[in-house]
């Protein structure tokens, strides 16, 4: 859970160590945006900085597997994550997708997992990552999409879209 005032609270498995001067559960100060998915937690601090922490076969910043933040990128306005995917949005618009593509859910044109961010598009604005398909929303307003759709939730009667297309 993230706080008014930027405490990151974590309940159950703890899996980071708590920040010495606050509460019982704070494990990270100063974060604007916090998601968690399987074994992995992800912060977005007020610095504009993303850090990760935890363990997924799909996406993996370090070689070690030590219990620390590790910082991912920065500049960064948005970003999402789900149990195979992560993207992120830096401050110039840029949008950038790495882990699992078995569906083209990461928009690159193939169908190839990629251990490291990719640039897909641009001028973009919110993203929101599934496991088998992502949305975008660019600055323009535009709807992008790409990924599994074989059930029509890209308004598409292909299963695979591997390149962004518009909704």
């Amino acid at each position: 859970a993230l706080s008014e005032d930027g405490d990151v609270y974590c309940w159950g498995r703890q899996m980071l160590p708590a920040v010495d001067d606050k509460p019982r559960g704070v494990i990270y100060s100063g974060a604007k945006k916090v998601s968690a998915s399987e074994n992995s937690v992800f912060i977005l601090n007020s610095d504009n900085e993303l850090y990760y922490y935890g363990s997924n076969k799909h996406y993996k910043f370090t070689e070690n597997e030590e219990n620390n933040l590790t910082l991912i990128a920065k500049d960064v306005k948005d970003f999402s994550v789900s149990e195979t995917t992560v993207g992120y949005i830096k401050t110039n618009g840029k949008l950038y997708m790495y882990g699992d593509n078995a569906y083209g859910q990461l928009g690159t044109y193939d169908r190839e997992e990629k251990s490291q961010p990719e640039a897909v598009l641009g001028n973009a604005k919110k993203v929101i990552c599934e496991s088998t398909f992502t949305l975008v929303l660019q600055e323009n307003g535009n709807a992008i999409a790409f990924g599994n759709s074989s059930y029509g939730q890209l308004s598409r009667q292909e299963t695979a879209i591997t390149a962004p297309v518009e909704l």
